[in-house]
């Protein structure tokens, strides 16, 4: 939760700069726009995850123009144990050439938040004694995409999943 926290008093205080730029740029991920996302734990344990995200609409704080939609996550992390969630949050997407249009890399550059409800589902075995059940609590991912063309983006995410948290590198495939 201090992550969330965190990372929302930086975008906010990186919108105050906004004030300050002369034009904004397009967004890279707008309203309408739908995308699939596989990733890989790069962290704790192993897992794997995916997910999809669909752009509702915009708004702007200034010259700043801001997306916000729906995502979903799946995710399988094993290592002592087998966890399973799934997510459902809302999310907030930012494209930095809004900020830096004459920064070239920056142009590629996209930030996202997202806040939601979490289920998990996971199983372990310690000391002989097996254990299975079930969570549901808040979830949140925060995460960049650096689009390498207009649909294909690679993405680095970090998020707490219902009842574990993880850093995670994939791809974004924009449809």
């Amino acid at each position: 939760m201090k992550k969330v926290l965190l990372v929302s008093i930086v975008l906010l205080s990186v919108c105050g700069l906004a004030f300050a730029a002369d034009s904004a740029g397009a967004p890279l991920f707008g309203p309408g726009n739908f995308s699939l996302q596989a990733d890989v734990d790069i962290g704790y344990g192993f897992g794997v995850s995916g997910g999809g995200d669909f752009g509702i609409g915009s708004f702007k704080i200034g010259p700043i123009p801001f997306t916000y939609g729906v995502a979903a996550r799946v995710g399988y992390d094993m290592g002592d144990w087998n966890y399973v969630a799934l997510d459902v949050l809302g999310t907030v997407r930012m494209s930095w050439n809004s900020l830096f249009p004459q920064v070239g890399f920056v142009n590629k550059l996209e930030s996202y938040i997202g806040l939601g409800l979490g289920a998990g589902f996971y199983s372990y075995s310690l000391l002989g004694v097996n254990q299975t059940g079930s969570t549901f609590s808040v979830a949140s991912i925060e995460g960049n995409n650096y689009y390498i063309t207009k649909s294909l983006a690679i993405n680095l995410e970090e998020g707490y999943y219902g009842y574990y948290g993880g850093l995670k590198v994939g791809v974004l495939f924009k449809l």
